[in-house]
């Protein structure tokens, strides 16, 4: 059709000058329908569509359906093309950014991972200002810390002109010489591009010069300046190189401040270990690392009642052998006694609450809670006769003494914690159920090498443990009695190597080392 582009111009206009979805259906040929393109452009655009109708609509409700359903998909149709038009230029601005800044991402690719080192030193510094120097084309790049000196450098580029004067001096009277009221300072930084142009700088110096400089900054506190000098004036420092330098500065000031925490870590956890070492001399390691963990004074409760298990060990005969041996000599035979005793109780969980001249205080299922103490301590007890047997062979070759032990292990509530005031706190334990495991402790003697335990224990570890019951004791203080019970050994399903049948060579828990 002759007239047909005419229409579409036609239609086009009325589209952009009512900006809005325009339709021209004429009773025979082709139908056409617009709509706005919205565009940057000077020159506005219109999308318009066009079809043979051959429908044959008779009905105006039908025909009205059928337009808005045109008018639907054109809608559809130019959000499509704006969200695509627009996409593509953000895509091109993105490129367009990434571009301008490839200069500066490949310089500072090439010396940014030398200021990422946690232990961060002067040589690095230097090094990374001779590379500043060389990579932007300088005839002086420094570094200059007035509080940590150690970072300083001052370098001078080998193909420049000999100076007049020491470049550090020069480079002292650039800094002294800036101008507090600068605007730049804002942003940290400072820039002469022509020192001829500037009184005060034109005076520092006979030749012209170009000075740029930025603060090294560190937990918002100054540092410091890291900057550069050229005798070039055929060139300007670029707005690229400022940024470069600032990034660096600011990766240095990071750097700075990781090497010094870094150092003060490494000190820190080598002043913890000289204080666990030392204070698990005298207190449960358990209690150590729970109170330099938290980091708190009162890490560990002051009190607090747990239901605990407590086991008592006493050499029978202590006293016979303390005026028999020297001095010295008792305490070499406790020493071989407590170490052996001492790994059998943190063997199995339990901590050592405090030495009783020829005894041993533990507990278990503190301060750290644990699935089943009564039977950690019984485990833990069958462990310290078997264990007994090399130190009664060192005290019988060594001294003609023989040892022997009596255990008892009681089961119950008690305070546990920090005991004591400000300037000295134990880690203990407190309640009947200490006094009655020391009761317990007088019927051992009975029996040397023995285990006795509580029925409170035995209800706990009855299921892994063979006991016999020594039927109702009295513990001999205000007529208090106990059923008290003798521990035989230990069950398979107890998880426990400490001891085995006597067919296989390893005495019974009754019988003496």
């Amino acid at each position: 059709m002759p007239d047909f582009s005419d229409r579409i111009r036609a239609l086009s206009l009325r589209v952009i000058e009512q900006t809005g979805f325009q339709y021209e259906v004429p009773e025979e040929d082709i139908n056409l329908y617009g709509v706005p393109l919205p565009d940057e452009a000077e020159v506005p655009l219109a999308l318009v569509g066009y079809r043979r109708d051959d429908l044959r609509i008779s009905e105006e409700s039908e025909r009205v359906e059928d337009i808005r359903r045109v008018e639907d998909f054109l809608i559809s149709l130019q959000r499509l093309l704006v969200e695509r038009t627009q996409s593509q230029k953000e895509s091109e601005k993105m490129a367009e950014e990434l571009i301008q800044q490839m200069e500066d991402l490949y310089l500072y690719a090439h010396i940014s991972t030398q200021v990422k080192a946690l232990a961060f030193s002067g040589a690095m510094l230097r090094k990374l200002v001779r590379e500043l120097m060389e990579t932007m084309r300088s005839d002086i790049a420094f570094a200059v810390l007035p509080n940590q000196k150690e970072y300083n450098a001052f370098l001078v580029n080998e193909q420049s002109p000999p100076l007049a004067i020491h470049p550090e001096t020069f480079i002292h009277s650039l800094i002294r010489a800036i101008p507090e009221e600068s605007s730049s300072l804002r942003e940290d930084y400072f820039i002469v591009n022509d020192s001829r142009q500037n009184p005060v700088y034109q005076k520092l110096f006979t030749d012209p010069f170009r000075f740029l400089v930025v603060r090294i900054v560190s937990s918002k506190t100054s540092l410091g300046w890291l900057g550069l000098v050229s005798f070039n004036l055929r060139e300007i420092f670029r707005q690229s190189e400022l940024k470069l330098l600032k990034s660096v500065a600011s990766s240095t000031g990071i750097a700075l401040d990781n090497s010094r925490l870094y150092i003060e870590s490494l000190e820190m956890a080598k002043m913890e270990r000289i204080i666990r070492n030392i204070f698990q001399k005298y207190v449960p390691a358990e209690v150590v690392n729970e109170i330099l963990e938290r980091g708190e004074r009162d890490a560990i409760p002051l009190g607090e009642k747990r239901l605990l298990t407590l086991l008592n060990a006493d050499i029978r005969g202590y006293s016979r052998m303390s005026k028999t041996l020297q001095a010295e000599e008792v305490v070499s035979i406790l020493n071989h006694f407590f170490l052996a005793m001492g790994n059998a109780i943190l063997g199995h969980g339990g901590i050592v609450d405090k030495y009783l001249g020829d005894g041993i205080l533990a507990i278990f299922g503190a301060p750290g809670a644990r699935e089943n103490p009564a039977l950690d301590a019984t485990l833990a007890a069958i462990d310290m006769l078997k264990d007994l047997i090399p130190v009664d062979h060192f005290a019988r070759q060594r001294y003609g003494i023989p040892l022997n032990i009596g255990i008892s292990i009681h089961t119950g509530e008690a305070i546990v914690g920090n005991i004591g005031f400000d300037r000295k706190m134990e880690y203990t334990v407190i309640g009947d159920v200490v006094n009655d495991t020391f009761r317990l402790q007088e019927i051992t003697r009975e029996k040397p090498n023995s285990i006795l335990i509580s029925k409170a224990t035995q209800r706990e570890v009855g299921r892994f443990i063979r006991t016999r019951s020594l039927g109702i004791r009295s513990l001999g203080v205000q007529e208090s009695e106990m059923e008290v019970f003798e521990v035989l050994g230990a069950e398979e399903s107890a998880g426990s190597t400490a001891l085995a049948a006597e067919d296989h060579g390893v005495p019974s828990v009754t019988g003496r080392p």
